[in-house]
């Protein structure tokens, strides 16, 4: 069964917090118009405050008849997405099922024509069985959105070390690990496991319901 085109950024979370940044904001908003470009009709759809952001930043003129705003919170029309060729989630929602919501109703009934962009390494993975996502950092998504690549780490705000252990993470749990060794964390990032005992903290915080055991991480549902 053909199944979506899915790629997920994974170099943050991009709550609602860091996308009303500027450097954060334009970031994402730049490769949110150029991944507009490349569809028909593209649906949109992030946090209240970022989408009325992009409106604030002019993201539609010239492209009023190729997309639709919408927020974590609206209601869903299951028949509406058949009108749409690619689909944008941007940012971590308030509540983490609304994103789970809009990705699962893609898929049952599938929608298979539909192209998925995540801008989130909030992992999507757990509740819908998806197992077929590119996983992109800032640069590589530039790469193939055809913009020049963002060479200034702080511009990301994200050590390369955390990019690649968010990245790793998230691949891990779309294998369906739910608790894995340091070792084996530092072993899919590839990097030593002093640099992910370095950043365990950070990490248990930055991410959903993962936390820190000893020898390893797990993820923990409430």
């Amino acid at each position: 069964m053909k199944q979506n085109q899915i790629i997920q950024l994974t170099d943050g979370e991009y709550t609602r917090n860091t996308l009303s940044t500027e450097s954060v904001s334009k970031k994402i908003t730049r490769f949110v118009k150029a991944i507009i470009k490349r569809g028909d009709y593209t649906l949109v759809v992030s946090t209240k405050m970022f989408i009325r952001k992009l409106w604030e930043l002019s993201l539609t003129p010239g492209l009023d008849s190729k997309l639709k705003l919408s927020y974590y919170h609206d209601n869903c029309d299951k028949d509406e997405l058949m009108r749409y060729d690619q689909i944008i989630l941007v940012g971590k929602p308030d509540i983490q099922y609304q994103m789970y919501q809009r990705i699962h109703y893609v898929f049952l009934p599938p929608y298979p024509n539909i192209k998925i962009w995540i801008l989130t390494k909030t992992p999507m993975c757990d509740n819908i069985g998806l197992n077929k996502i590119k996983f992109v950092n800032g640069d590589e998504l530039a790469t193939i959105l055809n913009l020049k690549a963002y060479k200034n780490a702080k511009l990301i705000g994200l050590n390369p070390a955390c990019t690649k252990l968010g990245k790793a993470i998230t691949k891990l749990r779309c294998n369906g690990h739910v608790y894995f060794t340091t070792r084996k964390l530092a072993e899919t990032a590839e990097v030593s496991p002093a640099t992910v005992r370095i950043y365990t903290e950070r990490l248990c915080r930055d991410i959903p319901d993962l936390i820190a055991i000893q020898g390893g991480f797990l993820f923990h549902k409430n």
